[in-house]
Formats: structure tokens, C-alpha cells, sequence
């Protein structure tokens, strides 16, 4: 084992999203790459990179109907193996907020398969996030180093991305 530290940017989307806006659980799949027209090829596709999937409980909201609209839930979303698999140069903000601007993509899906339009989806965000970690020479877990980066460049101006909320 190296008796250098090691650093490397770990680099995720953080998805915003209301907890109760659809009526019922529903995933915010994300993609690197071309995305499939067909939904039934979203999870098998090279191109798709993970999920955030927001449960909710049938009947309502807990807390009542009053609270419906106004919870906030988030996820990660980690690119790095999608980033590195694509050949891109190196984690560096150079080569990935560039690549990231025309690769990232994303599609809203119910549980039960419909798909859903960005326009009826009363909030989400898609912001990317890198973080510099360090790894001690002994192994162990990597530590963040500073403050996480928002690259709001690399989702803003689309539907679903950064629109200045994160």
C-alpha cells in the first residue's frame, strides 16, 4: 500500500424532490448518455446510472392532508463508476462539469410504470455535487475535505434541473 495520501473527487447528483408530488412513490432515474425511448430499457441500459425512488404511504400523507405538498426529500445519486466507464480524461471539474452538461439526463417513472412529464411533477431539482476525499495511507474510510462544490452549471436551464432552490 502507498505510504501517500490519496485524494480523489467523488462526484454525485443530490435530487430534490416533493415527497407527496405525484400521489403515490415514484423514481427519478438518471442516465449518462443516450436514454432509451423505451421505458422497459430504461434499468437494463449501459447509459442508465441509479435511481432515487421516493416511497410514500397509500391513502396520504403522514401528518395529514395539510402537510401533503410541503416535504422535501432527497437522495444521492453516485457517478463516479459511471463517469470513469464512460473513458472520460480524469474527475477533474474541467473534463466532467463539460461532460456532464451534455451527458446527464433523467426521466420521472410511477410504481406502476407510467412515465411521468417534468411538467407534472410539482418540484424536482437535479443539482451535481463533487466532494474531495482523502484516504489515509493505512486504508481506511475516506474522509471530505472542505465543503462540497455545486456545479449548478451542469443541470441548469433544463426542466428538473437547477433552478436555484439547492
Amino acid at each position: 500500500m502507498s505510504s501517500q495520501t490519496q485524494r480523489i473527487i467523488e462526484w454525485s447528483a443530490l435530487v430534490q424532490c416533493k415527497e407527496h408530488a405525484l400521489g403515490g412513490s415514484y423514481s427519478v432515474l438518471l442516465f449518462m448518455g443516450p436514454i432509451p425511448d423505451s421505458p422497459g430499457d430504461w434499468r437494463p441500459s449501459p447509459s442508465f446510472v441509479g435511481m432515487r425512488t421516493v416511497y410514500t404511504a397509500l391513502g396520504g400523507a403522514p401528518g395529514g392532508e395539510e402537510n401533503k405538498d410541503d416535504d422535501v426529500v432527497e437522495g444521492f445519486v453516485h457517478l463516479n463508476t459511471a463517469l470513469i466507464e464512460s473513458g472520460i480524461q480524469s474527475l477533474l471539474p474541467d473534463d466532467v462539469v463539460p461532460f456532464l452538461k451534455g451527458a446527464l439526463g433523467w426521466r420521472v417513472q410511477k410504481m406502476s410504470g407510467e412515465v411521468v412529464p417534468y411538467s407534472q411533477v410539482d418540484f424536482l431539482e437535479i443539482v451535481v455535487i463533487s466532494v474531495t476525499m482523502e484516504r489515509s495511507p493505512d486504508g481506511g474510510f475516506p474522509t471530505p475535505i472542505g465543503s462540497p462544490v455545486y456545479h449548478y452549471e451542469c443541470t441548469a436551464g433544463r426542466p428538473g434541473g437547477y433552478s436555484g432552490h439547492a
